[in-house]
């Protein structure tokens, strides 16, 4: 087995933290496969150790991580286009992470939540906003399940492990 070394030089701020990447590495088995709503530096680090899906609509982040397997989705009505996803998204999955789209547009995943099944977590970051926590709150609602929150430089992130998942 080849070693692969982690950076975290780019990691928290718009990123995801560093103890939720550690969180994935330590409880996510290499090789599993990750969906993530939106990419950046984070990504170039799941890369390394799983098989990463990344929605993005953003043209400019597009290849971030060249490992990855991209879905460019334009934002349509404060969403990723719906029907792009319908057609791209991977049939199976281990791990949706939440990251994007960026600001009060990622609420609409509740909207869109249909799109999404067959994994066995969820993972919200940045639930320390009010509108992210309004996410993960309704598919704890939805779900059977159970769920964390872990706390890591004023940011937060909800773990949610799906009980019932296909």
């Amino acid at each position: 087995m080849v070693m692969v070394e982690i950076n975290y030089d780019f990691l928290g701020g718009f990123a995801i933290s560093k103890e939720l990447l550690d969180w994935i590495l330590k409880n996510i088995p290499e090789g599993s496969t990750i969906l993530e709503l939106g990419s950046g530096y984070g990504t170039k680090e799941l890369v390394k150790k799983y098989n990463v899906y990344s929605v993005e609509h953003n043209e400019e982040w597009l290849n971030i991580a060249e490992e990855s397997n991209y879905i460019y989705a334009p934002l349509e009505n404060g969403w990723y286009d719906r029907e792009i996803l319908i057609k791209e998204l991977p049939k199976k999955y281990d791990v949706l992470l939440i990251d994007g789209p960026p600001g009060l547009c990622r609420e609409n995943i509740i909207k869109n939540y249909d799109l999404f099944e067959n994994m066995s977590y969820v993972i919200v970051d940045d639930t320390n906003r009010e509108n992210d926590k309004k996410i993960a709150d309704f598919i704890i609602e939805k779900q059977t399940c159970q769920y964390f929150e872990i706390e890591s430089d004023n940011k937060k992130f909800t773990i949610i492990n799906l009980l019932n998942h296909g």
